[in-house]
Formats: C-alpha cells, structure tokens, sequence
C-alpha cells in the first residue's frame, strides 16, 4: 500500500512539520554556534593561540623585526639589496602593507624554502611559526572592506571575431 501524499486528506498537515523541525535544527545550530565562539569569528587574521589575547598580537616591530635582521638584512638591507628587495626600509605593520608586493613574494620565497639560500642560517621551527602566523595576519589579509572591482566588462556582441573578420554583407 502506498503512503499517502503530504497533502493528502489524511496528513493535511504534514509540511508543517518539516518546517518546524528545519526551525529547531536552525535554532540548534545558532546555539551551538554561540557557545562555540563561531558566530564571533573576525576577519583580522588567524584565531589567537590558547591563552593570547587580542593584546599579544604579533607585530612587525616587535616579534618579526628580529627575525628578519637576523636572517634577511645581510643581503636584502639598504646597503647593497640583492635582487632589488629591500626589507629594512619597511618599520611597522602599516608600512609593509603599502609595500604588500615586496612582502608577498618574501613571504612566498621563505614559505617555499627558496629563502633564506642554501648554506645560509634559517629560522628555527619556533621563528617560522611567529613568520607564518605574521603573514598570514598582515601580509595576505585579505580587506574584504574595500570596494568590490568586477574587472573589464566588454559590450555585448562584441568579439575578436566580429572585429576581425570583414561582415558577409561587405560589398567588395
């Protein structure tokens, strides 16, 4: 025997009930998402470590600024900057955001093992940890503030082809 459709005479109101029921699986998450921290989550980087504060933030001047002077400034100083990167001129967070490329490809080259070079001393597990965490916070944050850019928008109907190639209806 078949069993009788939702809206059938015999269960007029059997809709309501998947509806109630997708109401306290919601309200259930939402719960669960607060006691949890997730509803609180911020966009600022990579979630404190266990007992950090929002207070121990890692910054350039103070956690990064050694490191790098340690194992960069050598060859990428002032002085004489190999391959025209010039780590020493940059002083606090908001500095090495307006020169994000330098740091981005600083950041890929160390996280790639490209850098620091064979031979050379590099960071310990422990440096590369408060790198990576500083990278991630300030260098490849992404500002999801700013204005939102579509990119080129071409016309309609407009191709390479149908500039290209002569109309059919072209007399000669």
């Amino acid at each position: 025997m078949k069993a009788p459709a939702p809206s059938s005479p015999e269960r007029p109101h059997a809709w309501r009930i998947g509806v109630v029921g997708m109401v306290i699986l919601t309200l259930a998450g939402m719960v669960v998402a607060r006691r949890t921290g997730i509803a609180n989550l911020e966009a600022a980087g990579p979630p404190p470590e266990r007992g950090e504060t929002k207070s121990d933030a890692l910054t350039y001047a103070r956690d990064v600024a050694p490191i790098v002077k340690k194992y960069c400034i050598r060859c990428h100083g002032s002085t004489k900057p190999r391959g025209d990167v010039i780590l020493d001129r940059d002083k606090d967070d908001s500095a090495i955001r307006k020169n994000a490329n330098v740091w981005e490809r600083a950041g890929d080259n160390l996280r790639s093992g490209d850098m620091p070079p064979a031979g050379a001393a590099k960071p310990t597990a422990a440096e590369m940890e408060v790198l990576n965490h500083w990278f991630d916070a300030v260098v490849f944050r992404t500002d999801c503030t700013l204005p939102k850019d579509p990119g080129r928008v071409t016309s309609a109907g407009s191709t390479v082809a149908s500039i290209t190639t002569p109309s059919a209806t072209s007399s000669e």
